[in-house]
């Protein structure tokens, strides 16, 4: 019979390296994606304590064909907006002698407060981001939204 040749059983030493560096790059890339990224907080105190004072209550908008819409608006709250595609330019009038509004862009940019008879104009240019196509109002009485198509 023929002799099994026994070679020695021991791993070269940097095999053993390899092994406890793959280990621990393996642990590294699991901590990094099980970590819970979403507890950092998403805004400043100051800005989440307005945000909780003001809610945001409605989403409103344009039925086929009609291009002018009146909303009932408050100071306490803001109604969202949510322009058609093919709306070129929206205005914002408000009812009432003394009534007010005031327009936040969905990018989180408020605009002046306006009383009546000030203009709020704002064209959308074609082939623009949504975000540019919706903005939320609030204020005084009830405003009418006009779009141009």
């Amino acid at each position: 019979m023929a002799e099994i040749d026994k070679k020695d059983d021991k791993a070269p030493a940097w095999a053993w390296w390899l092994v406890i560096g793959v280990s621990f790059l393996i642990f590294i890339i699991t901590t990094i994606l099980l970590v819970d990224k979403t507890d950092k907080p998403l805004a400043s105190p100051a800005e989440a304590r307005v945000a909780a004072e003001i809610p945001y209550v409605a989403l409103h908008t344009f039925p086929d064909g009609i291009k002018q819409i009146t909303i009932p608006i408050g100071p306490e709250r803001w109604e969202g907006i949510a322009l058609p595609l093919d709306a070129i330019a929206y205005d914002v009038d408000v009812l009432g002698v003394d009534d007010w509004r005031q327009i936040r862009t969905w990018d989180g940019k408020n605009s002046p407060v306006l009383k009546k008879g000030q203009s709020a104009y704002v064209p959308i240019q074609r082939n623009s981001d949504i975000k540019e196509a919706t903005f939320w109002i609030r204020g005084e009485g009830e405003s009418i939204v006009t779009i141009n198509r």
